[in-house]
């Protein structure tokens, strides 16, 4: 029988942090970026539950955006071998938790970018399909 806590959005926070944090990036953060951010760091991750979650009492499911950030290049340019390290990792971590993880079963699902004109940053959004058993 599932677990009714598993779909909570602060559980399902949880489990991408443990996942996800110090492996992709030491700045991962739920819901949003700090509002400040130093200048040493380079990368910066940002979990985003804002995607309806379905119960379908058996299951539930949904989606998780994952925020992967690049300071760009002095020269103003996407730092492409930034973000091309994040990407790659973020499969790995999501083929290594479909064969260990019993809670959630993830898989990619659609990837876009975008750029944070506010805070001069390129950004890749990874929607992560989230099947919660």
């Amino acid at each position: 029988m599932r677990d009714d806590n598993l779909l909570n959005i602060s559980a399902i926070e949880t489990y991408f942090n443990e996942i996800l944090d110090g492996d992709l990036s030491e700045n991962v953060y739920p819901s949003t970026l700090p509002s400040t951010i130093p200048d040493s760091w380079k990368d910066m991750v940002v979990i985003s539950c804002d995607t309806s979650l379905t119960d379908y009492n058996a299951y539930a499911s949904g989606g998780v955006n994952i925020y992967l950030y690049a300071k760009p290049l002095s020269n103003g340019k996407k730092n492409v071998a930034v973000m091309s390290k994040m990407e790659k990792r973020l499969n790995e971590i999501i083929k290594e938790q479909v064969s260990s993880n019993s809670r959630y079963r993830i898989h990619r699902s659609e990837t876009r970018e975008d750029y944070d004109a506010v805070r001069n940053l390129h950004v890749n959004i990874v929607r992560i399909w989230v099947l919660i058993i």
